[in-house]
């Protein structure tokens, strides 16, 4: 009997439109500072290479639990 190699599925969090994504089936990759971030489609993956440290500071204040609308409460808009 042969053993199982393939890989279980394991849920990355895309810092930029901040959707988890099966790892084996993210768009792109990217390391930055010594981490690994995945990325669902290419236009996320081109927003983080552009500014990094923007994303990952937008994704810091991103609130997990509310979704969009906290980030619009946040952002002033009413």
């Amino acid at each position: 009997m042969t053993a199982n190699t393939r890989e279980p599925n394991q849920t990355v969090h895309d810092p930029v439109c901040h959707m988890d994504i099966d790892m084996r089936q993210a768009a792109g990759r990217s390391d930055y500072n010594g981490h690994t971030y995945y990325f669902c489609a290419p236009g996320c993956k081109q927003d983080f290479d552009a500014d990094p440290e923007g994303a990952l500071k937008a994704e810091a204040e991103y609130d997990h639990d509310a979704g969009e609308a906290s980030m619009t409460m946040q952002s002033g808009s009413e």
